[in-house]
């Protein structure tokens, strides 16, 4: 154990020989001991190790084989994978899932109907690494596995490959009996982040579990897109407090604002400020967070289009609270006006004006003076 602790390959040579030890715990230990070396020159030794006769001293070489990284090592693993003892076949299967190699692929679906749960468990998730398309249907059939462990397990593993041929399977697993599956397939769809899913996704909006509902609704917001965000916008007007707080923080946390129609951007900001005045506190705290990240006055352009498509009194709220938020009226004409003057170039005058909705009074920002209460228009200039 000392000798695997200090690193050195000159240990190896004592090492191996130690594998042939006649204690069965020495040998467990050099087997681990060799695993933190890191070193190739152990492989030989290590495959020995997983035809001893006691089983704790295959595991360990297992284990040691996977943290080596060595595809010379995948034969003896494979070999393993039909080991009598559990705990091997396990150990064997982590390592092949850790050696990355599509080589152990067919192996390991083989395995993903062994008698033992926790090692068609261990398999899928084995499987999930290597990422290969190769591995969906023998996944995907896991995802009917009477345990439902395993079936979680599954829907992780589909998630991680990342392949939007895993979709339906997973739709179908957001209809499962055990939560967690349900649970496991949303994160995973989440991961795929494919419009694709949305209808499906849609559909879980009436899942019986409230946390079902609630990964359901932070999935549509990782997803984003005009039906997504439409969708989210609808939870926020009409769906209960969990869900109306995951929808604000979806909607604060979008990636695709500059994508979204100007009427969208604007439904959106309106539901959110309606939540300002949420009788829950957190769905006011969400809401309040989502608008500081998205209220930037480069959006006040497609809000004052959105004046004769949407309410006018809620968009001409939100337009007055980014005014406020960001002490500036009107982006396009700060960044022509920027352009213009350059950096060290002499103070100018601009007078903008700001479209009637709220009291805003006079405000001087040095190179903008703005007048009452318009929004800037290049034609008061």
């Amino acid at each position: 154990e000392a000798l695997g602790k200090l690193g050195s390959e000159a240990a190896i040579p004592s090492l191996l020989k130690a594998l042939e030890d006649q204690d069965s715990c020495v040998r467990r230990i050099t087997a681990e001991a060799l695993g933190k070396l890191g070193s190739e020159a152990a492989i030989p030794g290590l495959l020995r190790a997983l035809e001893d006769q006691d089983f704790f001293v295959c595991w360990s070489a297992a284990e040691a084989l996977g943290k080596l990284g060595s595809e010379a090592a995948i034969p003896g693993l494979l070999k393993a994978l039909e080991h009598q003892d559990d705990y091997v076949r396990r150990s064997a299967a982590e390592a092949l899932g850790k050696l990355g190699s599509e080589a152990a692929i067919p192996s390991l679906l083989k395995a993903l109907e062994d008698q033992d749960s926790s090692m068609r468990r261990i398999t899928a998730e084995a499987l999930g690494k290597l990422g290969s398309e190769a591995a969906i249907p023998g996944l995907l059939k896991a995802l009917e596995d009477q345990d439902s462990s395993m079936r979680r397990s599954a829907a992780e593993a589909l998630g991680k490959l990342g392949l939007e041929a895993a979709i339906p399977g997973l739709l179908k697993a957001l209809e499962d009996q055990d939560f967690f599956v349900c649970w496991s397939a949303a994160e995973a769809l989440g991961i795929l982040r494919s419009e694709a899913a949305i209808p499906g996704l849609l559909k879980a909006l009436e899942h019986q579990f409230d946390y079902v509902r609630k990964s359901v609704t932070e999935v549509l917001a990782i997803i984003g897109g005009e039906q997504a965000v439409s969708s989210l916008i609808h939870i926020l007007e009409f769906r209960g407090a969990m869900m109306r707080e995951q929808a604000a923080k979806g909607l604060g946390n979008l990636q695709c604002w500059h994508q979204l129609s100007a009427l969208t951007q604007a439904l959106a900001m309106v539901s959110l400020a309606k939540r300002l005045n949420d009788r829950h506190r957190p769905v006011r705290a969400a809401a309040e967070d989502a608008l500081n990240k998205i209220a930037h006055p480069k959006l006040l352009p497609n809000l004052q289009q959105s004046l004769k498509s949407a309410k006018y009194d809620e968009v001409a709220k939100v337009i007055a609270a980014i005014q406020a938020n960001c002490q500036f009226y009107n982006y396009e004409i700060f960044e022509e006006r920027s352009q213009e003057a350059g950096v060290g170039s002499e103070e100018g005058t601009t007078n903008v004006y700001i479209e009637k909705i709220e009291r805003v009074g006079n405000l001087n920002t040095g190179d903008v003076t703005i007048h009452g209460n318009q929004i800037g228009d290049n034609s008061h200039l």
